[in-house]
């Protein structure tokens, strides 16, 4: 609790994504009368950089705390913010991570520039992201929203969700913000499905669940990924109404690019996880986390082949009891520990905390 003379500090909030800004809502919340700027993926409008510039320039503002958005018009808003309060205003800047490699992409790169604190999600990517920021101080956090991820849930009520019997293999493929990945997944995903329906019917059925971005909404109608005239020997089910979150408890496998929320809900669950690679996935993952390849998958917590040919000899596996998956759950369990909610909001709190005493008592 804070007192007249340590008063708790307010600060300007700034993320564009949707990610990025339900965490940074959750933060802001241990720190009232603080100016929040959130578009949450563009749902709420963002402010004009007069506005942003004049709540950085408020004198009981004790510094900047941002996301780091995933398109380059997302993260002009975040890039304006840390610019005017390093170079402006001369007050702190934190970005704060909401996912694996968020400070080492390659659209952070200017962000970082001005930071003075770093709070990643991993232990693993503190010395990396400490090259890119020398000058900042570089903590591991966790993360807010995965956190929500170890509560009970109870499958068979997540498999009802969807209408999915206890006999049928459930799949599902999280979509990702780019549409034309979505489709190459989509398909490699149905088409090793169907071709083990066809050679193994005894085995029961199988459904795959495919859950659109919640980016694409405007994009792209979810009729597009209709496509089950085209595999007639499995389910293609297309989610809309129903979150993603409610129905991982209850699927047997994930397939992702190699970088989702779903993945890492996945992981937290143990539940099979394999990085599809397709054309252009490889760039896609260097932009978005500044890696060639999944960091998820380097560390076994996912498999990322390099064929999707084999897609469907991995869910044979599954169905076979192979090791591969025995040996990814314990992958998964030192990757992503337990986690207790509340927790990471508490760290990111007091490292917030601590960078602007640091600030005052430096000046």
């Amino acid at each position: 609790m804070a007192n007249q003379d340590n008063p708790t500090p307010k600060f300007v909030f700034v993320a564009y994504d949707l990610g990025p800004s339900k965490l940074l809502a959750k933060v802001a919340a241990e720190f009232p009368g603080s100016i929040v700027f959130f578009g949450n993926g563009g749902k709420t409008q963002m402010p004009s950089q007069e506005n942003i510039c004049v709540a950085i320039n408020l004198s009981h503002i004790a510094g900047v705390v941002t996301g780091v958005s995933s398109q380059p018009k997302s993260v002009e808003h975040e890039l304006y913010a840390v610019t005017v309060a390093d170079e402006v205003a001369k007050k702190p800047v934190a970005a704060v991570a909401d996912t694996f490699g968020t400070l080492t992409k390659k659209l952070a790169k200017h962000i970082v520039s001005h930071m003075s604190l770093g709070l990643v999600v991993s232990p693993a990517e503190v010395a990396g992201t400490q090259e890119l920021m020398p000058n900042a101080i570089i903590e591991a956090v966790g993360s807010p929203t995965w956190e929500s991820y170890f509560k009970p849930a109870d499958r068979g009520a997540a498999r009802t969700l969807i209408g999915a019997s206890d006999d049928e293999m459930v799949t599902l493929v999280p979509g990702t913000k780019k549409p034309a990945f979505n489709g190459f997944m989509l398909m490699s995903v149905a088409g090793a499905m169907q071709r083990l329906a066809e050679t193994q019917p005894q085995h029961g059925p199988l459904r795959l669940v495919f859950a659109p971005h919640p980016g694409e909404g405007e994009i792209v109608s979810p009729e597009v990924w209709n496509v089950q005239e085209y595999f007639p020997g499995i389910k293609v089910q297309v989610l809309s109404s129903i979150r993603t979150d409610d129905v991982i408890p209850g699927v047997d496998i994930v397939f992702d690019l190699g970088q989702s929320s779903a993945g890492m809900h996945a992981i937290a669950r143990r539940i099979p996880l394999v990085a599809v690679k397709v054309p252009g996935s490889t760039e896609y993952l260097r932009r978005e986390t500044g890696q060639a390849e999944s960091f998820v998958a380097g560390h076994r917590a996912s498999i990322r082949p390099q064929n999707p040919l084999v897609l469907g000899s991995l869910l044979q596996s599954l169905r076979d009891g192979s090791s591969i998956w025995g040996e990814q759950r314990e992958a998964q369990e030192r990757f992503m520990p337990p986690m207790t909610p509340g927790s990471a909001v508490a760290v990111i709190a007091s490292a917030l905390r601590g960078m602007v005493a640091t600030h005052q008592a430096t000046r």
